[in-house]
């Protein structure tokens, strides 16, 4: 069974390079949760982008490096680049790139619909002088992952891709290869009675789009939990066909999806016509009703957050109404 297997030097040397301290990992060391968030397609609907972020249990601790390993579903995406850090931190070693798996190996290991690639590198701090303090209350941006979505992906038009940190569900279990310790991460040493740069934290980590099985010891670890999604359909001009159900009507995923600020909604009529984009909650209860007269081929509405505060939840629905049709529901998430 060929399975993805990170190379024994590669992880050897990130290791070494990363300084991590000898001394074995213990309950009394800092706690560091990483996450994927932010995520951003460009206007061009090709290259997906998402920040690395990083919470610490206990106030004060400075980021000194990380080994950053990571599986994502690479049916949907391409890995790309590491861009846009944090002064001071950058990667140690030469360039990321990402290993393939064979067509069964994101079935095997994490219930995806295909293959799985991962991602073996390391970031560090590179200019002493700069160190990072981890947020407690909040998240830190270290850096973002760039992907690239194939030209003639065999995927529906809206994909949910999962990104896996190579950590297993609870601090100390190592990562998902036996004997490996997958993703890790160490602070600054302040105590100037050691000599060792940093130390070891106690790791945990949120994948995306993505979620434990709870006690798994033995692959497949997890499966697909999707949350956030993307539509890969570029804006509609007048000259091209409209997609769309039989009738011409279609109407597409908010983007971005999640939002923090404004989000737009897009949507497609084939004659120009009175139509109402409804937003509600889980109970079904009226959130926002947006309702006008739009031109025939691609239309768009952009809300606010502020347009939905008097809504408490992070996850609301929607759907386009005509005299004629009736949208199936879409979901859309607030952070």
């Amino acid at each position: 069974m060929n399975l993805i297997r990170p190379k024994p030097e590669r992880i050897v040397s990130i290791i070494a390079g990363l300084l991590l301290c000898v001394t074995a990992w213990s309950q009394s060391a800092p706690e560091i949760t990483a996450r994927f968030a932010n995520p951003r397609l460009n206007d061009q609907h090709n290259n997906l982008t998402l920040d690395v972020e990083l919470q610490s249990a206990q106030p004060g601790q400075s980021l000194f490096g990380m080994n950053v390993r990571f599986f994502y579903d690479a049916s949907a995406l391409k890995f790309h680049a590491f861009g846009d850090f944090q002064g001071g931190y950058g990667v140690l070693g030469e360039a990321p790139a990402a290993l393939k798996g064979n067509a069964s190996s994101g079935y095997l290991l994490f219930h995806l619909e295909k293959a799985a690639a991962y991602v073996n590198s390391a970031v560090q701090l590179l200019n002493n002088s700069s160190p990072v303090v981890i947020s407690q209350e909040g998240w830190t941006r270290l850096f973002s992952v760039s992907f690239d979505i194939p030209e003639g992906l065999d995927q529906p038009e809206e994909i949910c891709p999962s990104l896996i940190w190579d950590l297993k569900d609870k601090p100390g279990k190592g990562g998902f290869f036996k004997g490996e310790d997958g993703l890790v991460i160490t602070v600054v040493n302040k105590d100037p009675g050691e000599k060792v740069e940093s130390k070891a934290a106690r790791v945990s980590a949120k994948p995306f789009n993505w979620a434990y099985s709870a006690g798994a010891e033995e692959y497949p670890y997890g499966a697909p939990a999707p949350e956030v999604c993307f539509t890969l359909t570029d804006l509609l001009s007048s000259d091209l066909p409209l997609p769309g159900n039989a009738g011409g009507f279609k109407l597409y995923q908010n983007q971005p999806n999640p939002f923090t600020e404004i989000t737009d909604i897009g949507f497609v009529l084939p004659e120009a016509s009175s139509a109402v984009l409804h937003v509600f909650d889980a109970a079904g209860r009226t959130v926002k009703r947006v309702e006008g007269q739009f031109s025939a081929g691609f239309n768009s509405v952009r809300f606010k957050k502020a347009d939905l505060e008097s809504n408490a939840a992070s996850v609301l629905f929607y759907r386009l109404e005509t005299a004629d049709f009736t949208s199936p529901v879409k979901k859309m998430s607030i952070f």
